[in-house]
């Protein structure tokens, strides 16, 4: 069960349940919903977003970017 609304976000994205989002995922969940960035976007929003550095988003690191984007 989702503990927040963004974990049912995330989950969905996360098809294959590893825990995390690529950039590939990130990508397709920016065009489902007609966001579109260029590859240098996303890889700055997968390189700010990525906060240990492992080439992935985890659930925290999704939570922490909505939250930060959120005040934007």
């Amino acid at each position: 069960m989702a503990q927040y609304p963004s974990d049912s976000l995330f989950n969905a994205v996360d098809a294959a349940g590893t825990g995390f989002i690529d950039r590939n995922a990130l990508t397709a969940l920016m065009t489902e919903h007609n966001i579109q960035l260029s590859d240098e976007q996303i890889q700055r929003l997968m390189s700010v977003t990525d906060v240990d550095g492992d080439g992935t988003i985890s659930l925290a690191e999704f939570r922490l970017m909505l939250k930060t984007t959120r005040r934007v």
